[in-house]
């Protein structure tokens, strides 16, 4: 699976923990070159739940032009497993 996370605050960031910034950042999920789901909304009058690469390019501005940052992952994950084990292990390559 090919998932690419775009993050946007308009926080420091500055000392935070990886799972503290996560959560101080809106982040919009693509898998699969899908659409971008909105997730951990932390603006309340945002009513969008997801977003097509179409209207990605307009997005992004608008957060821009209200002094958000914004910072991008991508990743490849495979998942492996062995007959008799009972859950599996991931491997990521981050791009």
């Amino acid at each position: 699976m090919l998932t690419h996370d775009i993050y946007c605050t308009n926080q420091s960031l500055e000392g935070l923990s990886e799972n503290e910034m996560k959560k101080a950042c809106i982040r919009l999920r693509s898998c699969d070159n899908g659409d971008y789901k909105v997730q951990n909304n932390l603006i309340r009058d945002l009513n969008i739940q997801e977003i097509s690469d179409f209207e990605l390019a307009n997005f992004e501005s608008r957060f821009l032009e209200l002094g958000y940052k914004k910072f991008d992952t991508t990743k490849r994950d495979f998942h492996y497993s062995k007959d008799g084990m009972n859950s599996r292990f991931e491997i990521l390559r981050v791009f």
